[in-house]
């Protein structure tokens, strides 16, 4: 496995294990904590079957024959047990658009860091975009009705 993903993946994870106990603690930013998390592991999933693709030469049977696709099984499990998490307290309007954009944004940032590969102006622009959308989906969802906020305001 490449050494700048290690690298990357120990930093995502040590920045994960700071915010999952503040947002535990303080019930703030749920939705954001575990939907980035879960596009997260999403994104290093797609990222690391592709590196195993690549590895076999294409071959569908050769590359189970490197550890990658088992790593990016691993991966996939935990963005579901996480995206489960994620809508245990955090609401829709945060969470999905959290999911996809991690899920984009971190094989773009994985590509563009480990492998050198350069974007274009388009991508960029997407980039920004997205990047922009879930600030302002996060922001005005968080301000909006207090009823969501807080469990005991739930009727079900």
């Amino acid at each position: 496995m490449p050494p700048k993903l290690l690298k990357f993946v120990g930093l995502m994870l040590a920045i994960y294990l700071a915010l999952i106990p503040y947002t535990l603690l303080t019930k703030r930013i749920h939705g954001f904590v575990f939907g980035s998390l879960a596009g997260f592991f999403i994104g290093l999933g797609l990222f690391i079957a592709d590196i195993a693709l690549v590895e076999s030469g294409g071959d569908l049977v050769e590359q189970f024959k490197n550890p990658y696709p088992y790593i990016a099984f691993i991966s996939a499990i935990g963005a579901f047990s996480v995206t489960q998490l994620a809508f245990l307290r955090g609401r829709a309007i945060v969470v999905v658009p959290c999911i996809n954009s991690f899920a984009i944004l971190v094989p773009l940032y994985l590509e563009f860091f480990i492998y050198s590969i350069r974007l274009n102006n388009v991508q960029y622009s997407a980039v920004i975009t997205v990047v922009i959308g879930v600030v302002i989906l996060s922001a005005t969802a968080s301000g909006r009705v207090g009823m969501i906020n807080d469990d005991k305001n739930l009727k079900v």
